[in-house]
């Protein structure tokens, strides 16, 4: 089968990497392992910072859809809709074709039903009401789309993590206890993570080494929120998958709050090469890590400091929950139980 594959918020090979795009070419490659063939027919990014344009963003769109009328296609797979990048070209090629239209990680702000958003909102609700079925990435977009009258389309679809490539041996650290995190720079959730961490710090009551991974527009910011640690706290840039395996063996413990995540797919990585995590309560954490292999906090730096230094004080305990973190991504996040969602999804609809 021919499936259209379109992301309008990031194309999944453009730009940095970051779990959004990173969870969109785990579904274009699992298309691609169940034997279909996937072309990304448009590139067309309907993500708006702000509500202005919409008009002739909808222009743009209708000239895309005229075009892709020529192309043939089996099934068509929009990546990540809400109400800043809405789809607004995929529910009219499926209508128009008679083929099935599939969502993946689609939200909804019912906030933003009423004011200068509104008009995007309803383009990305209708669409939803198009979708043959939606799949849910991150079980903190369920509540609202079942409360939308969605509830029997959704199918839970988590993401996978190749274990093998961060199965590494780990280091037996003998002095300062070593945290580190992996996560992109930019204002808003991911800024405020950084700041908890930044003013849970010095409420440690050990001694502490903290290498950060990651980049981005707000990387300048980042850097001076932990300024006065001096030495103490390292910032490595990007890293690939085989850079970052290496640096959480050689760590005790991965600390990131993940405020307003909507996953958190460094969460699966670090568990998956057997390090626990200290992460916020929340609806992405929770589908992320189990309490049997992180300590979730409330959002203060004393309740986050607590946590990270009752570990950095337990080793056994630290082993024992890096143990069960491996045994919890191969289980509930392996490729055989994604492969075997998806396959089961679209063989209904795809004969």
């Amino acid at each position: 089968m021919k499936v259209a594959f379109y992301a309008p918020m990031n194309a999944p090979d453009d730009g940095p990497p970051s779990g959004d795009r990173l969870i969109a070419r785990q579904l274009i490659d699992g298309l691609s392992d169940l034997g279909h063939s996937v072309e990304i027919p448009t590139r067309l990014k309907t993500w708006r910072q702000d509500p202005g344009g919409f008009e002739e963003l909808k222009d743009q769109a209708a000239a895309h859809v005229s075009l892709l009328h020529e192309q043939s296609f089996d099934a068509w797979v929009t990546y990540h809709v809400y109400y800043k990048a809405p789809d607004l070209i995929g529910p009219w090629i499926a209508r128009a074709k008679g083929i099935p239209y599939y969502m993946a990680e689609a939200s909804l702000a019912p906030s933003r039903m009423d004011g200068p958003w509104a008009e995007h909102y309803t383009s990305a609700r209708e669409a939803m009401d198009v979708a043959t079925r939606i799949f849910c990435i991150s079980p903190r977009d369920r509540p609202a789309l079942e409360n939308a009258g969605l509830g029997a389309k959704l199918v839970d679809l988590a993401p996978w993590v190749d274990a093998k490539v961060w199965d590494r041996p780990r280091a037996n650290n003998r002095g300062p206890v070593q945290l580190v995190t992996t996560a992109m720079m930019r204002e808003g959730d991911k800024v405020e993570s950084y700041e908890l961490l930044s003013r849970a710090l010095p409420k440690l009551t050990v001694g502490w080494a903290f290498t950060i991974y990651g980049d981005g527009p707000a990387r300048r910011a980042v850097e001076k929120l932990f300024a006065p640690f001096g030495e103490k706290v390292t910032f490595k840039g990007l890293a690939d998958p085989f850079t970052l395996a290496e640096a959480y063996a050689n760590a005790d413990l991965f600390a990131w709050p993940g405020l307003g995540e909507g996953l958190g797919m460094t969460y699966l990585e670090a568990q998956a090469a057997g390090l626990p995590c200290v992460a916020c309560n929340g609806p992405g954490p929770h589908g992320a890590l189990d309490d049997a292999t992180a300590r979730f906090t409330q959002q203060t730096p004393d309740a986050y400091a607590w946590a990270m230094d009752d570990l950095a004080r337990n080793k056994d305990r630290r082993e024992a929950m890096g143990k069960a973190a491996k045994r919890f991504v191969s289980t509930r996040f392996s490729r055989e139980r994604y492969l075997h969602t998806l396959r089961d999804t679209l063989t209904s609809h795809l004969l």
